[in-house]
């Protein structure tokens, strides 16, 4: 029995280690004690430019429409819908500017998978997290978010934080409609390559002041059914209605 316990224990050894890179067991995050790279680093480029490229080359047929309503300059919020991990550096890829995305904060502090994130402009999306945010959009720089704050198919949820960095920052908000990212996978090789769409929307302004002013959240599920109505053009399905 102790040979058996014993193996177990072994067996669930990678296990454990592979949960332990994706995800952090401490409740709090010590922002001050790592490194938050503001600038493009050179693991940004080999991913955007190299990685990225050559893997969709083999697996995905990739369609770009309306990315001139992507400022080429100021600050600006890209919205976008989450489908798979690939979303987010399928932007970075597509668009010509510097991203900085919001991701989910207890994948970070979490070894050479927290490094990889924050190489690539990650920063987790929490309080400290929209503080960092705010920061980079009055620099003039762009922040990705996703609407709904977590991968789904469905645009049922949408989370406040895009809102809320909408109406402090006063930034242009682009919503963006990504289809197709779920069905890449190394299968493709030996089938049919899959079709991966990104559709830029014209951009949206939100302000708040005055009585009654629109409420984060609010302005979270109105940026989220401008993005369904994205995704229903591009597969010719009646408008999502407003």
């Amino acid at each position: 029995m102790q040979g058996v316990s014993a193996v177990g224990r072994a067996g669930t050894l990678p296990l454990r280690w592979a949960h332990s890179t994706r995800y952090r067991g401490c409740p709090s995050l010590r922002h001050s004690r790592l490194r938050w790279y503001r600038d493009v680093t050179s693991t940004y480029r080999l991913t955007a430019e190299y990685i990225l490229p050559a893997g969709l080359h083999l697996l995905a047929r990739l369609t770009v429409e309306g990315l001139a309503n992507v400022p080429l300059a100021g600050p600006v919020i890209l919205a976008a819908n989450h489908r798979d991990n690939l979303d987010g550096p399928l932007l970075m890829h597509v668009v010509p500017r510097t991203l900085h995305f919001a991701a989910r904060p207890d994948g970070f502090g979490t070894g050479g998978l927290c490094a990889y994130w924050r190489r690539l402009g990650a920063f987790p999306a929490d309080a400290w997290g929209m503080r960092h945010a705010l920061g980079l959009l009055a620099e003039g720089g762009v922040v990705a978010l996703f609407a709904q704050g977590m991968i789904s198919t469905h645009l049922d949820t949408a989370s406040g934080a895009v809102g809320l960095l909408a109406l402090r920052s006063r930034a242009p908000v682009v919503p963006v409609a990504i289809s197709g990212t779920e069905m890449v996978h190394v299968r493709c090789l030996f089938t049919t390559r899959a079709r991966v769409c990104v559709r830029f929307g014209a951009p949206l302004t939100f302000t708040r002041g005055g009585r009654g002013a629109p409420r984060s959240l609010a302005v979270a599920g109105d940026i989220l059914r401008h993005i369904g109505v994205l995704l229903a053009e591009q597969h010719g399905q009646p408008k999502y209605e407003l």
